[in-house]
This record gives structure tokens, C-alpha cells and sequence, in this order.
């Protein structure tokens, strides 16, 4: 078969799709126009595949489907397009493949693959100089970004001073897009939110919101109005109205990020997390690796009781985000995740310890740890971590007491004292230590008035503390007094019927034992 034929055939084909194309573009741009409320992208789909069976492979058709797919929130597909154009056998024109890299820059983007995504962008204006607008816009976002992530200064310069060349020729070159909002409705758009800004200011809340309902009478397509009018509704604590907008929002805008994330919010709010795991997973969809969509959604999971994909979650939240804060938090949650739940004591201690790698100054993971290892008989390295929090915060009651507790277990009872005295000292209203240092002078002293003396000030502080009541009626007890004795311990037994922090059984058999005949403790 010859060229010129093979010519004929294309243009054939061409022009049995043209009706089928011209539809399509009707409908996207219907779509886009904020006038109206309806979404058509499934229609402007449909009338493009039904082009693209006349036309097979054709580049004018594949690109269309690219950009719905995008508008979709589905940039798995689009980019599939997008490769087609790009890798296709014919030549396509210049304003369709600046289309394709615009598109594939954009999707490299959101995923915060920024270096890749600042090339594909300098592609698509070098295709289309005069019509960049929307490419120059994208670009100053990736260098931004791009600016965020790098160490040398300079860089960081340049990247920032490239952002901003970029975000100016994005507002030059605005007049020469082609799919932008006409002057006179973004006039009007503009207006009708300064107008709610103002109201807002001047704390008219009703006339903000009344204004907001109007101007969404004029744009119902404009999605961003619909969350406006969600957010007030969301603040008045009337969520099944807010609901009702923030789900409209994202029907009629799928690339709606905020829409997605708040519905997911006021889901877990009400108690269906499954819907509120459909909106977060939604959420990523548009932020792939989004630090704060990935913690919610763990936090979800962790609701449900799902601990295993909850630790998913948190640790890709915790890799991807660059904010040591963060990344403590974030460490913090998985030791609990897996201390608590997942029964992992060594993955628990290594996510403390990459907690206290962030936040060195934070005494609550050195104690964590030190717990941990305590638990797992490992007392010399829970001393070591108790010690060395010790340096990060002297005046903490809490690690005076904790050293204490480590040093009675060791044996070495001079130390214990020293601290549990110090904790005391730092916080005179500490139950526990008070109790701890009661019973060291109870029976490793023999100090019976010393240990009266401190278990009388635990039970004064904390009326519910099972342990120190019976440690009150031990030390009575020794001193002959059955009656305080066995009081203390009956209290002590009713306590424990709600703390469960003593063996019930012996508490009976201690309270009987006292008038046997030479009953004794």
C-alpha cells in the first residue's frame, strides 16, 4: 500500500471521528465553564472513545482523553495517554505535544517528583512559547517545591528566584490562554469574595454566608464556593450540611483535594470510617505520599483496629515528611502502635530512638524507652536511657522517680532513696514516688515512721491508689495495729475492685489472717 493512500485513509478516518471529537470538546468545555453545575467529563469521555474507535491511535484524540483523565483525578490513565502521544509513530503537532508534557509534568508534580516534573514543563513551553501560561504557573510551584528540599543554599536561591520569573510570565502570558475563566466572570468571582472577605472581617457571619450562597447561585460550577459554603457549616457544627457541600464540591471538581480531605475528616468525626478511608484514599490519589493524609488515614485504621496497615501508614508518613517535629510524632505513634498492639518490643524501642534522633529535647520518648527496656529486662540500658534524659531535663520528677525505682531493683537502696527524696522535692504532690519510698523505708529500713509518714501522704494525694492503701495497712501491721491495719486493707480491697492492681484473693487472706491467733502479716 502506498503513502499518498495510507494519507487518504487517515484523513478518512479523520474526518469520520470529527463529529465525535467536536462533541467531546463541547462537553469538556461545558464542564469547565463555572456557569453550570453539571459534570461532564464521563460524557466528554464517551464521545472521545467513540472518536477514537473512527480514528484509532490518533494523537489529536488521545490527548483529549489524557486531559479528561486528568480533570478525572485519574493520573494513572492520563499518563498512560500521555506516553501514547508522546511515543507515538506519526509526528503529532506542536500544541499536542506541549499539551503532553504540560499534562505529564504536572502528574510528575503531585507526586513530588520535582526535578522530573520542571523538565516535562520546560518541554511543553518550548512546544508552545505563546500559550504557557498555565505551564510558566506549574513550573513556579515545582522550583518552590524543589527550593524545599535541597541543603545548599545557593540552589535554594536559585530555585527561589526561578519560582518567581516563572509565577511573572505565568500572569503575562494569562491574556493568551485559551482555557481561562473570561475577564468579566473572574471580575465578577473576585468581587463577590472580597465581598465575603469584608463581611467576615466586620464579623457579619450570616451576610458572609448569605453572600458566599448568592455568588454560588452565579458560579455553581466553581467548586471552591461550595467549599466555602462547607467550611461555615463545618464551624457551625451542622455536619450534614457541610456534608452535603463538601461532597457536591468533589462530584462536581474530582481534583477537589481539600473537598476529599475534609469529607474524610467529618466521616471520622461521625463514626464511618469506611467512608472516611474512601475519602482519604481518594485524598492520595490527588496528594500521592501526602505526610498528612497518609496520618489520618492511619489514624482511621487505627480506630478499626487495624493496626498493621495503621503502622503502614505512619511510617510512610514518617519517611516522607522532612519536619523533624513531624517525624517524632510520627515515630512516637508507631512505638505505641507497636508496644501496644502489635506486640513488637524491638520494632517499638527502634522508633524511639528514631524519636528522640528528631527530638532530643523531648524527656516523654527517653521515659517510653526506658520503660520498654525495663520490660524487657534489660535494666542497665533503661538506666542508661533514664540517666541520659536526666542531662535533657533535671528538674523532671518523673525520671528522678524512675531512676529511683531502677536503683531499689539493683539493690542499691542508699541511690533509691536519694532520688525518690529528689522526685518528692521536685514535685511534693508525686503519689507514686511518695508510695515507692514509703515502702523502701517499710521493709529494706525498717524506718516505720518515715514509711507511715510518706504512705499517709500517698493515700492523702490520690484517694483511689489501691497499692498505697495496702502498703498503709502492711505498715500498720507491723507496728500491731490490726484494726488500722485491716481497715487500710479493706479499703484497698474496694478500691481494687475498680483499679485491679492487687490480687483480691490475698487481700482476703491478709485481712482474715490479722485475727487468727497469731496472725501476723
Amino acid at each position: 500500500m502506498n503513502a499518498s493512500l495510507v494519507t487518504l485513509m487517515s484523513e478518512s478516518t479523520a474526518m469520520d471521528a470529527l463529529p465525535y471529537l467536536t462533541a467531546g470538546d463541547e462537553l469538556y468545555r461545558e464542564h469547565m465553564d463555572d456557569r453550570q453545575s453539571s459534570n461532564r467529563l464521563d460524557d466528554a469521555l464517551n464521545s472521545y472513545y467513540q472518536a477514537l474507535e473512527m480514528s484509532p491511535g490518533n494523537p489529536m484524540v488521545i490527548i483529549r482523553l489524557a486531559k479528561v483523565f486528568l480533570r478525572k483525578g485519574n493520573y494513572q490513565r492520563a499518563e498512560q495517554h500521555v506516553q501514547q502521544v508522546l511515543n507515538s509513530q506519526t509526528s503529532p503537532g506542536w500544541k499536542i505535544q506541549s499539551e503532553a508534557w504540560f499534562i505529564l509534568g504536572y502528574i510528575q508534580y503531585k507526586r513530588r517528583a520535582y526535578a522530573s516534573s520542571i523538565a516535562s514543563l520546560k518541554n511543553a513551553i518550548a512546544k508552545n512559547p505563546w500559550q504557557a501560561s498555565r505551564m510558566h504557573y506549574c513550573l513556579q510551584y515545582a522550583y518552590r517545591q524543589q527550593a524545599l528540599q535541597l541543603n545548599n543554599p545557593l540552589e535554594m536561591l536559585r530555585n527561589g528566584v526561578l519560582a518567581v520569573v516563572h509565577l511573572l510570565l505565568a500572569g503575562v502570558q494569562l491574556p493568551l490562554e485559551t482555557e481561562r475563566m473570561s475577564l468579566s466572570q473572574a471580575t465578577q468571582l473576585v468581587t463577590g469574595v472580597l465581598g465575603v472577605l469584608v463581611k467576615e472581617l466586620l464579623g457579619d457571619e450570616d451576610g458572609a454566608l448569605s453572600t458566599t450562597y448568592k455568588l454560588y447561585q452565579r458560579f455553581p460550577g466553581f467548586s471552591p464556593l461550595m467549599n466555602m459554603l462547607a467550611s461555615y457549616y463545618q464551624e457551625r457544627s451542622r455536619t450534614q450540611d457541610a456534608l452535603f457541600w463538601y461532597r457536591k464540591a468533589s462530584e462536581r471538581d474530582p481534583l477537589n483535594e481539600d473537598a476529599l480531605f475534609n469529607l474524610g475528616k467529618l466521616y471520622e468525626s461521625e463514626n464511618q470510617p469506611d467512608l472516611a478511608i474512601q475519602s482519604y484514599l481518594m485524598t492520595l490519589s490527588l496528594r500521592p505520599d501526602d505526610p498528612g493524609v497518609l496520618c489520618q488515614l492511619g489514624n482511621v485504621f487505627y480506630t478499626v483496629k487495624d493496626y498493621e496497615q495503621a503502622a503502614s501508614c505512619y511510617k510512610a508518613s514518617l519517611f516522607l515528611s522532612r519536619d523533624p517535629e513531624w517525624r517524632a510524632t510520627m515515630a512516637q505513634s508507631l512505638a505505641d502502635l507497636y508496644q501496644q498492639h502489635l506486640n513488637q518490643p524491638v520494632a517499638a524501642q527502634m522508633a524511639l530512638m528514631m524519636a528522640i534522633q528528631q527530638k532530643p529535647d523531648a524527656v516523654d520518648h527517653f521515659v517510653q524507652l526506658g520503660v520498654l527496656n525495663y520490660e524487657s529486662n534489660d535494666l542497665p540500658n533503661a538506666r542508661r536511657v533514664c540517666e541520659k534524659a536526666l542531662t535533657v531535663s533535671p528538674k523532671n520528677p518523673q525520671l528522678h522517680s524512675h531512676l529511683g525505682y531502677l536503683h531499689w531493683t539493683h539493690g542499691h537502696i542508699e541511690k533509691a532513696v536519694q532520688f525518690y527524696q529528689k522526685a518528692i522535692a521536685l514535685d511534693p504532690s508525686y503519689d507514686i514516688a511518695h508510695n515507692n519510698l514509703g515502702v523502701i523505708y517499710l521493709d529494706n529500713l525498717g524506718q516505720l515512721t518515715n514509711a507511715l509518714e510518706h504512705l499517709e501522704k500517698a493515700t492523702e494525694l490520690n484517694n483511689t491508689y489501691a497499692l498505697a492503701f495496702f502498703n498503709l495497712g502492711r505498715a500498720h501491721n507491723f507496728l500491731g495495729n490490726k484494726l488500722e491495719a485491716a481497715a487500710y486493707y479493706q479499703r484497698a480491697r474496694e478500691l481494687n475492685e475498680i483499679t485491679r492492681e492487687l490480687d483480691n484473693d490475698d487481700l482476703v487472706a491478709r485481712i482474715q489472717n490479722l485475727f487468727n491467733a497469731g496472725g501476723s502479716d
